[in-house]
């Protein structure tokens, strides 16, 4: 999960180490695969409708607005239409998570 602000989410890179899909079609190369095409943070989920499209923010978690998720983006971002807003773990997924897949907590803080 990547940290939703604006040094993590920056509008501007200095060096690419694994350019996208689009960046090697500017360049003359053929792509393979769709590149990253969902962001999820603590804020919210940001995805891609395709090549050369900009992340947008399609879902956010309980409790967080527009404004503190544009806020915390290095670019204006966008927000899709029809902005969904992601349920809650039940019980039983906290527990599988917690308990099955990362008993030690290496993963879940």
């Amino acid at each position: 999960m990547r940290r939703h602000e604006p040094r993590s989410l920056t509008g501007s890179l200095d060096f690419c180490t694994s350019p996208g899909p689009d960046r090697a079609l500017a360049d003359g190369i053929r792509p393979f695969g769709a590149g990253v095409t969902r962001v999820i943070t603590e804020l919210g989920i940001l995805a891609r409708g395709g090549v050369g499209k900009e992340l947008r923010l399609t879902a956010v978690h309980p409790g967080v607005t527009v404004d503190r998720a544009r806020a915390a983006t290095g670019w204006d971002l966008e927000v899709a239409d029809d902005l969904a807003l992601i349920e809650p773990p039940t019980s039983t997924e906290l527990s599988l998570l917690r308990d099955t897949v990362d008993p030690d907590r290496i993963y879940l803080r």
